[in-house]
């Protein structure tokens, strides 16, 4: 939007400045043939001094919402600044998060890999097999039976 009311204010330069200029050549040459000093170029005298303060008249107005316009654009540039700063923090932020997950899953993989690996051959047999479901089932209700500070310190 504020683009757009520079752009603007550029086609409006071009046809005030023509109008300041037309108004500018029409007093010159009233001003410079005195044989024409009649009732009608009094008029047209006046008429041209009329559009050339309503033509500066405008170009100030215009100067001033140009003016208005840039400080908004400076500021929207300032804000876009900020906001890709923090979306740069937020990016390593993510980065350092996704870092951390695939660092689990590795040893999430690892330990699933450690726990569920089948017996090689010759290590156990099938009979076997339950009573280490059996010494595990121990093994958690030991670890359970345990203090909570030594549960808290692992």
């Amino acid at each position: 939007m504020v683009a757009a009311m520079v752009q603007n204010g550029c086609k409006w330069k071009k046809t005030h400045q023509f109008e300041i200029s037309l108004a500018q050549a029409r007093v010159s040459l009233l001003l410079t043939s005195p044989d024409q000093q009649t009732p009608q170029a009094a008029k047209a005298l006046i008429r041209a001094f009329q559009r050339l303060t309503n033509a500066r008249k405008s170009r100030n107005e215009h100067r001033d919402r140009e003016g208005v316009a840039r400080d908004s654009l400076a500021k929207l540039h300032d804000n876009i600044a900020a906001q890709e700063a923090v979306l740069g923090e937020l990016e390593n932020e993510t980065a350092d998060a996704q870092e951390i997950v695939d660092t689990l899953r590795e040893e999430y993989v690892a330990l699933r890999d450690v726990c569920h690996d089948p017996p090689g051959p010759g290590e156990q047999d099938s009979d076997s097999s339950d009573d280490v479901e059996e010494s595990l089932e121990e093994n958690v209700v030991l670890e359970d039976d345990r203090p909570a500070a030594e549960r808290r310190v692992e």
